[in-house]
């Protein structure tokens, strides 16, 4: 079970594995129907040395939901920020995920003295309203989308999420159950205030501030019809920050820990 901390007066759920003493590694998660903290379960048992910290991210697993305006970049380093100050920490080192691995560039662009060390998993190499796909929605339209899928996102039972989220078993962190069904914890109003904060963004704009710390990206191989546009972005994020380390995950998507969370462990473990 997640413990509970004030960070600046925002309650947030907290997980962590390891000893209290080992070295701090932070790491926040993907923004997703069932992601919270827990993921980094899956990372864990290669980093054996190492205390690792875990928050649920705002209106995900066990933390509550923020005003909208509170999910913009700025207020949510913000918390990243004051997080650290209530875990008594001066400095970490910092592994994001998609969403993640945005707040961490950001902050280690905005507070570089807090960061020791920046793991992107396959994010921070292009600004999300660059990616293919990518819509200029406004608010209201994220939200509406949030909402249709919210309702997708509901199962019969535990064992059909488990069956869903092929036996991944962090993912029942991410869901409660409600009216005799078990349903994504994320709500919709924070899920579309994310996605609008961060199309609104530019990770790009951080690259720079990058130079001069250690970064190891990971990047996904799959689908295969992304590749052009990650072998572009990626050249244009090496090329900007020419000491990070670039590594692909073969045969795995987007969610890298979901496909290949201990080979991504190992590779993050041997760098770190």
């Amino acid at each position: 079970m997640p413990q509970r901390i004030l960070a600046g007066g925002t309650p947030l759920a907290l997980r962590e594995w390891g000893p209290g003493g080992g070295p701090p590694v932070l790491f926040w998660h993907a923004l997703g129907p069932v992601t919270t903290g827990e993921y980094a379960a899956l990372l864990a048992p290669a980093l054996p040395g190492v205390r690792l910290i875990a928050p649920d991210g705002p209106g995900h697993g066990e933390s509550p939901p923020l005003p909208r305006e509170r999910y913009a970049i700025r207020p949510t380093v913000e918390l990243a920020v004051a997080l650290l100050d209530a875990l008594g920490l001066e400095q970490v080192a910092f592994i994001g995920h998609s969403w993640g691995a945005m707040i961490g560039a950001h902050l280690a662009a905005a507070a570089p003295e807090r960061v020791s060390a920046l793991v992107l998993l396959d994010a921070g190499y292009g600004d999300p309203a660059e990616q293919p796909g990518a819509q200029p929605l406004t608010y209201e339209e994220r939200l509406a989308q949030a909402r249709s899928a919210q309702q997708a996102w509901r199962w019969p039972d535990w064992d059909a999420l488990d069956a869903d989220a092929e036996g991944l078993a962090v993912a029942r962190a991410g869901a409660r159950e409600e009216d005799g069904a078990v349903v994504a914890r994320v709500s919709p109003e924070a899920r579309a205030a994310i996605q609008d904060a961060l199309y609104a963004s530019s990770i790009s704009a951080t690259w720079p501030a990058l130079r001069e710390l250690p970064v190891l990206l990971l990047v996904a191989t799959e689908p295969p019809e992304l590749e052009a546009y990650r072998h572009e972005a990626v050249a244009r994020f090496a090329a900007a920050v020419p000491s990070a380390r670039v590594e692909h995950v073969a045969d795995a998507g987007h969610d890298l820990i979901a496909d290949a969370g201990p080979r991504v462990g190992a590779l993050i473990a041997a760098w770190l």
